[in-house]
């Protein structure tokens, strides 16, 4: 299974155990960090150049949560193709937040 792949079933998978739909309000970073820390090392690090690649992230790859990689988050949810579709989420808060995290990992929200 590739990265992709596995990236996708995991949020998928996660996306359909979840509670019931909630409106959107925005996620935070205390959010991305809390959910960041739960995914395995290999996962963190691909997070993280997938940041780098989209030059949103300019530190190490070692799959740490810290400045760099916050920042890059914050720098990810001000696109104009984040700010596009993370509106229309209304899937559990648990999965908007994976899918915030992976939001680079998959073609579903590219324009």
């Amino acid at each position: 299974m590739n990265r992709r792949s596995f990236i996708a079933a995991t949020a998928a998978s996660i996306c359909m155990a979840a509670a019931p739909a909630l409106a959107y309000e925005p996620i935070t970073i205390s959010e991305l960090e809390a959910r960041f820390r739960q995914f395995p090392a290999d996962m963190r690090k691909y997070l993280q150049e997938t940041l780098k690649s989209h030059g949103h992230y300019q530190g190490g790859i070692d799959g740490s949560w810290g400045p760099g990689t916050a920042r890059g988050y914050e720098l990810l949810m001000q696109t104009p193709r984040y700010r596009k579709y993370a509106p229309t989420w209304t899937w559990a808060r648990d999965a908007q937040v994976v899918e915030t995290l992976t939001f680079y990992t998959t073609d579903a929200w590219v324009d």
